[in-house]
C-alpha cells in the first residue's frame, strides 16, 4: 500500500499536494486528515469522489510499504500515523517528503526529500509534472491552482518565486477554472469571524527578530469560531508583518496559529 498524507487542519496547498502525489506516484492513495480548513471541507463535500482519497481510519497501516508526506515534516502534525512513526524507527519504511517550509527541521526521517524555499509545496509537484510531460484534467489543475494561490496570496506574498508564477501558468494552460478558484479562495466571513478579526486589530505586539517583523496576539474565545487560520491570515496582511502568532484560549484548551508570507 502506497499512501500520501499531509498535516491536520489541512489547507488547500496540503490537499493539492496530496492529489498531486496520487498523480505522480502510480497506485498512490491520498489520505486527508479528518480536520481540514473550512474552505477545504466545502470543496471536498462536493468533489471528494473525483479523487483517490480516503480518511486516516481507513488506512491499513501494516500494509503500507511507502509513505509520502507533503507540506509538513513533523509526525505530530499528521493524523493517526503513530503506527507508521513507530515503524520508521524500528524497521524499513520508505518515506518521501515534499515541503516548502524551511524554518525548522522536522522529525520525519525521509528516505528521499524535496524541500525548497518556494511559495507553495504544490509548485514542487508541478515542476515534476512538467518534466514528465503530464497533462492534467481541468479539476486537478483547478485544485492545484487554488493551493498555489492560497499559499502565495495570489502570487503577492514575499515568499512567492518566479517558479510559482510559471506553475500557475502551467495550471491555467491545463484549464484550471478561475471562477471555481475564486469561489473557494474568497469564502464569505461569518459574523463571529469578523468580531475576532476586529478584536485582534485593537492591539498587536510587534518585535523585530533577525531583521523580520513578527507580530503576537492573544485572544480569549467564548465560543467556537470556524476557520480561524483564514482569519489570522487576513489579520497578518492587515497589520503588515512578516510573521504572526496568535494564541487562542478557551475554558479547556489553548491553541496557537502562526502565519508568514
Amino acid at each position: 500500500m502506497l499512501i500520501a498524507t499531509t498535516h491536520k487542519n489541512t489547507d488547500f496547498d496540503g490537499l493539492a499536494s496530496v492529489i498531486a502525489a496520487t498523480i505522480l506516484y502510480p497506485e498512490c492513495i491520498g489520505v486527508i486528515p479528518k480536520m481540514t480548513n473550512k474552505n477545504v471541507e466545502r470543496f471536498l463535500s462536493t468533489h471528494k469522489t473525483a479523487f483517490n482519497l480516503i480518511l486516516p481510519h481507513e488506512v491499513r497501516h501494516d500494509e503500507v510499504k511507502k509513505l509520502i508526506v507533503v507540506d509538513t515534516d513533523q509526525w505530530q502534525r499528521l493524523d493517526r500515523m503513530d503506527k507508521l512513526a513507530k515503524r520508521a524507527k524500528g524497521e524499513s519504511l520508505d518515506i518521501d517528503l515534499w515541503d516548502h517550509h524551511m524554518m525548522t527541521g522536522g522529525d520525519i526521517p525521509a528516505t528521499w526529500s524535496c524541500k525548497e524555499r518556494i511559495g507553495a509545496t504544490v509548485t514542487l509537484f508541478v515542476r515534476e509534472m512538467q518534466k514528465r510531460g503530464i497533462q492534467l484534467s481541468a479539476l486537478d489543475s483547478t485544485v492545484m491552482l487554488i493551493g498555489l494561490y492560497e499559499d502565495t496570496g495570489h502570487l503577492t506574498f514575499p515568499s512567492t518565486t518566479a517558479e510559482d508564477a510559471r506553475a500557475a501558468a502551467f495550471l491555467l494552460d491545463n484549464r484550471a477554472d478561475l471562477n471555481v478558484a475564486g469561489f473557494f479562495l474568497n469564502p464569505p466571513y461569518e459574523e463571529n469571524q469578523k468580531e475576532i478579526l476586529f478584536e485582534m486589530m485593537k492591539m498587536t505586539e510587534k518585535q523585530t527578530i533577525c531583521g523580520h517583523t513578527v507580530g503576537f496576539n492573544h485572544i480569549t474565545l467564548d465560543k467556537k469560531v470556524p476557520n480561524l487560520a483564514a482569519v489570522v491570515n487576513m489579520y497578518r496582511k492587515i497589520v503588515n508583518v512578516d510573521a504572526l502568532f496568535v494564541v487562542f484560549s478557551s475554558d479547556d484548551r489553548h491553541s496557537v496559529i502562526g502565519r508568514s508570507g
